[in-house]
């Protein structure tokens, strides 16, 4: 039996140790971990007032933007958080 309260308050101090050490972005190569650390983040909202969002990448994400795959490859429309604006933000996929 899964406990969902444990899962997002572990999930809240992941994410917030990154943080809170200038993380941008989290890169996983783990399904489960991507899951309870980027779809979970609307519930640690929701329990945690002071959290940021925070953009998780599988790293096949970032390994097919290196080879130049492009963006469409990357899928990153299915990540939870949006990725897509941190990417712009350092010139890494097209837009400002």
């Amino acid at each position: 039996m899964v406990n969902i309260n444990l899962v997002v308050e572990r999930a809240y101090d992941i994410l917030s140790s990154a943080i809170s050490q200038k993380a941008e972005a989290i890169v996983l190569s783990c399904p489960l971990c991507g899951f309870n650390l980027d779809n979970r983040q609307k519930e640690i909202k929701e329990k945690f007032s002071d959290f940021t969002s925070i953009p998780v990448f599988y790293f096949t994400q970032l390994l097919a933007l290196s080879l130049g795959l492009g963006e469409k490859v990357c899928r990153f429309e299915l990540n939870f958080i949006d990725p897509r604006p941190l990417l712009k933000s350092k010139h890494l996929i097209g837009g400002a």
